[in-house]
Parts: structure tokens; C-alpha cells; sequence
């Protein structure tokens, strides 16, 4: 019953971040907030929301909302974070939207198709990857190499279509540690097939997270302070060693 729950209220989240993102029409860059904080002089700055089309903006003793287009603005309005579990009164409430917080979202990572490698002493990082995704396969030989000091959770969330469901259902059936070997060799060829009564549901769990979280697109990476990283990240040690500094001086 409570992954049915799971299953259905993690659906509704994704379906109603795919209906803002379509209905917004305009996802904020850095060159919309420079145009307007260079119109509206008397703006303390503006803080894109994610995936809504939607900002913050303070300025002259109030804190409100603004299309991208500028063309609706509202004011007095109480923002809810439900992945971080805050209220957005201001500027300054913005700063974690840009991090992920499995524990204040309540999602339980070990629910879904996931395999830990690394030194059990490191604090974890959390990878999303799909089977057949090229860059994911770079990003793994990151991994392959960062064991020692560091440890990663990875993610398999199958989002390239039915070859890669396929094989998310043959690494959820086989034995783990054969599955890992697989998995960070890139070697997805002689696996087993799947065994009848196998439970693919933490597969399927990790394709709608990996949807919510990464907008339907695969590698990306959420560090052990919650930074999140999307895309291939070309020195992944370096990015990962740049969030702790940051998150030792916040």
C-alpha cells in the first residue's frame, strides 16, 4: 500500500511540473534577470523558481512574483517549497532552490533501483544515469576512478525508452554485486534474463524521481550538500570538492 502511495503521489508531482513547465512557455535565463534588473533600477535582484517560468523579485520593501514575459506580477504571495520543505518570504529563502533534499522531500532513495559503490566512510553523492545514455557512461568512469575517497549511490532510471527499461528490469533481478560489475564496466550485454516474479518496482520508482528531479534528461548529479549537477560534468572531483568548500562557509 504505501509504495501504491509512493507511486501515485510522486505521478501527480511530475504531471504537474510537465503541465507548468508546458504552460510557461519561457524558462528565465540570466539574460532576462540582467534586462530587468537593468529596467527596474529599485530591484534588490530576482531569483528564478524552477522549472515554473516564474520568479522572485524583491525590491522597493516587498517581495513578489513575475512572468518571464513581465507580464503578471503578484504581490503578498506565500511560496511553498515542498522538495525543501520551506515557505519563499524572500530573496534570501531562495538560496536552497538550486540544492535537493531527499530527507526533507521524504524520498527514500533505497526504494528505488540503486547500487552504492565507493569508500563507506565518504559522505554520499547520488548519480542518475540510464543504461544506454553516452555520457552517463563517461560520468561512470568518473566514478570508477574517485572509489577510494569518495561514495556514490547510483541511480539506474531508465528514461531512453524500452532498451533501457529492459535492461533496468535485468539489473533489478540479477544478484547486486553482478549487477554493480555491469553497471560501472558498461558492459550490458550477457546479462540474465529476467527472472518471472521479479519486483521491478524500484525500477519504475526511479524513472518518475529521475522525471521530477531532472526534467527528463540524464547524467546529473546531486552531491553529498545537495548541490545538484546537470549534464556531463567534465571533472567531477573538482565540482564535488567545490561544494563542500562552499557548504563549509555557509
Amino acid at each position: 500500500m504505501k509504495n501504491a502511495f509512493l507511486m501515485s503521489a510522486l505521478s501527480i508531482l511530475m504531471f504537474g511540473s510537465l503541465q507548468v513547465n508546458a504552460a510557461s512557455g519561457h524558462q528565465w535565463t540570466k539574460a532576462d534577470v540582467d534586462q530587468y534588473m537593468a529596467i527596474m533600477g529599485n530591484l534588490k535582484g530576482i531569483k528564478a523558481l524552477p522549472g515554473t517560468g516564474f520568479a522572485v523579485a524583491e525590491g522597493a520593501g516587498e517581495t513578489f512574483m513575475i512572468s518571464a514575459d513581465g507580464r503578471f506580477v503578484m504581490r503578498q504571495v506565500e511560496v511553498l517549497d515542498t522538495w525543501n520543505g520551506k515557505v519563499i518570504r524572500n530573496l534570501q529563502d531562495t538560496t536552497s532552490l538550486d540544492r535537493i533534499d531527499f530527507t526533507s522531500m521524504k524520498l527514500k532513495l533505497d526504494e528505488l533501483l540503486t547500487f552504492t559503490v565507493g569508500n563507506p566512510k565518504s559522505a554520499e553523492n547520488v548519480i542518475f544515469i540510464d543504461p544506454r545514455c553516452g555520457y552517463c557512461k563517461g560520468m561512470i568512469e568518473q566514478v570508477k576512478k574517485m572509489q577510494a575517497t569518495h561514495r556514490f549511490r547510483i541511480v539506474v532510471a531508465p528514461i531512453l525508452g524500452e532498451e533501457s527499461i529492459e535492461i533496468a528490469k535485468r539489473l533489478t533481478c540479477m544478484d547486486r554485486a553482478q549487477a554493480t560489475a555491469a553497471i560501472l564496466n558498461n558492459n550490458y550485454q550477457s546479462l540474465p534474463a529476467t527472472k518471472e516474479g521479479c519486483d521491478t518496482e524500484p525500477m519504475s520508482r526511479a524513472l518518475i524521481v529521475a522525471r521530477l528531479l531532472g526534467r527528463n534528461a540524464v547524467p546529473f548529479v546531486v552531491s553529498s550538500t545537495g548541490d545538484v549537477h546537470r549534464g556531463f560534468v567534465k571533472d567531477l572531483q573538482a565540482k564535488l570538492t567545490a561544494d563542500l568548500t562552499r557548504a563549509t562557509a555557509r
